[in-house]
Parts: C-alpha cells; sequence; structure tokens
C-alpha cells in the first residue's frame, strides 16, 4: 500500500523591532541624549509641580535631523523632524508625567541635548493659534537666512488656561481680552567668536534658556 506524505513548507517570520530606551527630563534641566541607528528613546517627563499648564520639549543637534514625536511611531502631524525640534503638551489635572519619542529619520547616530520648560496658566502658548504648519500646536521657530536677510516664521501664541480647561478662542474676536494683545519680541544671541563646536552650541542654549533671553541676548 502506498503512503503519502505531505510536507508543509515552514514559514519563518523575522520581526525586527527597534530598541527602545528611556531618558528621563526634569523640568528646567538639560539632558544630553544620545539616539543611535534604529533606536527610539522614549523621552520621560516627571516630577512636574501642579502649578504647570503645559510643557515643552526641546531637542538640540548641531548638524542631523532628529524626529521627536508624540507618539512611538513617527506620524503626519504628531511628529517633527529638524536639527531644532520641539514640541508643546499641553496637561490634564494631577498629570505628574508624560512621554514623548526620539528617534532617528536618517539611519544615522545623533547626539543632542534636550530640555523641557515648563509653563503656568498665566503664560502666553507658544503656536497654540496655528493655522499655517502641520502640527495643531507648533511652538517652533522656522528661520531661513542667506547672506542678506533673515526671515522668522512662527505660529501665533494664545492666551494659556488652567489644566483641563479649554483654551481661548484664537480668532473669535480682537479684544484686548483675546490673543490679539499679545506682543512679539526677538532676541539675538552671540556664541563664542571662531568656536563653531558642539559643545559651544549647546552651553549657548543652556545660557539662554536657564539664565533668560533678556540677560544673555539682544533686544532686535
Amino acid at each position: 500500500m502506498s503512503r503519502w506524505v505531505w510536507c508543509l513548507p515552514l514559514l519563518l517570520v523575522l520581526l525586527v523591532r527597534a530598541q527602545e530606551n528611556r531618558v528621563t527630563f526634569l523640568p528646567g534641566t538639560f539632558q544630553n541624549v544620545n539616539v543611535s541607528q534604529n533606536e527610539t528613546v522614549q523621552a520621560v517627563v516627571s516630577g512636574i509641580p501642579p502649578g504647570v499648564a503645559f510643557v515643552t520639549l526641546q531637542f538640540h543637534t548641531q548638524h542631523r535631523n532628529a524626529t521627536l514625536s508624540y507618539t512611538r511611531i513617527p506620524a503626519a502631524g504628531l511628529s517633527l523632524t529638524a536639527v531644532d525640534v520641539g514640541l508643546l503638551s499641553a496637561l490634564q489635572p494631577s498629570q505628574i508625567t508624560l512621554s514623548l519619542f526620539l528617534s532617528t529619520p536618517d539611519g544615522d547616530t545623533v547626539t543632542g541635548t534636550g530640555v523641557i520648560l515648563p509653563y503656568s496658566s498665566t503664560d502666553p502658548v507658544p503656536g497654540a493659534c496655528n493655522i499655517e504648519f502641520n502640527l495643531d500646536v507648533d511652538p517652533n521657530v522656522y528661520i531661513h537666512y542667506n547672506l542678506y536677510e533673515t526671515t522668522i516664521r512662527f505660529a501665533p501664541a494664545n492666551l494659556g488656561s488652567e489644566r483641563g480647561r479649554p483654551p481661548p478662542v484664537c480668532d473669535e474676536s480682537t479684544g484686548s481680552d483675546t490673543r490679539w494683545r499679545l506682543q512679539y519680541d526677538i532676541y539675538q544671541h552671540f556664541l563664542p567668536e571662531n568656536d563653531p563646536s558642539e559643545s559651544s552650541l549647546f552651553n549657548g542654549l543652556k545660557a539662554v534658556a536657564e539664565q533668560g533671553r533678556t540677560a544673555n541676548s539682544r533686544r532686535i
């Protein structure tokens, strides 16, 4: 009697998952971060005081792009890629921690420095009246320059609000109790002459963020 033996093909599935690390940020403290190839770094913000209504996470590199995202997998409208990136997060009542994600869009190792800047409900919310850029709230300043001129673009700010409360409407009116009362000043900070190093750049960022814009910069 003949016997047939069926040999089913063996299917091997290889799942490649990016390695993930965690880096903890404290509000107002700079943290150097190294993002390796095919790695996602979870930026965890902890110890947020109750008086903070929203925070921005900034991440700066010298040359290479980095992606900062609200989600583990970057998506349009929820992430930004540049050498200088920032995302704003409004806080809910009783919230004391949050997470954002850093990755390398070009597959190269990226070294940079990041900082969490806290804001109260009475502070303006940068980029909260955005209608031009991809993020719903875009706190970034976009700079383009050549030998002759420098162009600065940014989304208008909105007035602050308490945790859990809806923000003021941006363009319902132009009264003195709306975001139209806000004025914008531009300050220029010079790095040490003939020192294009990464450390010089990072020290300049820290000086402006930690010691105040007016103390270390010139109003233009």
